[in-house]
């Protein structure tokens, strides 16, 4: 996961690569945060919401960034964002009511278990990180 999240930064973190294992490590890092359980719960209220009219990945991850975010009531735009999703403004907004993380769950995730840090804050540095061991 490491290796494939470092790559990954270090081409630019193009979307076009966001997918199959780089996508599960997405969910792998909510999971660490907030239980599988929520991430179970996201997925059952996906599939037994009636059929919407979505066009194209990014409506269809506006819908999973909302959905995610109501479960574990935290705003996760910014998390989201760092992975490359493009919100809309109905999505960040409806987010915004919610408190915001307490910390970079990416820089937590991989000091907890590969003493690695993630530099550089979202908000502030886009795409513009620097990773070292610790």
């Amino acid at each position: 996961m490491k290796t494939r999240i470092d790559d990954w930064i270090l081409a630019g973190k193009p979307w076009s690569q966001w997918k199959t294992f780089l996508a599960l490590d997405t969910y792998v890092i909510l999971a660490d945060e907030f239980g599988w359980e929520s991430f179970t719960s996201v997925i059952k209220q996906y599939y037994q919401q009636p059929l919407i009219s979505v066009h194209g990945d990014m409506n269809r991850l506006d819908v999973w960034a909302r959905k995610y975010a109501k479960e574990v009531d935290k705003n996760l735009c910014s998390y989201f964002e760092w992975w490359g999703w493009q919100l809309s403004d109905e999505t960040k907004n409806a987010c915004a009511e919610l408190p915001a993380l307490d910390e970079d769950l990416i820089d937590k995730y991989f000091r907890k278990h590969y003493n690695w840090h993630v530099q550089g804050v979202p908000e502030l540095m886009g795409n513009q990180y620097s990773m070292h061991w610790i």
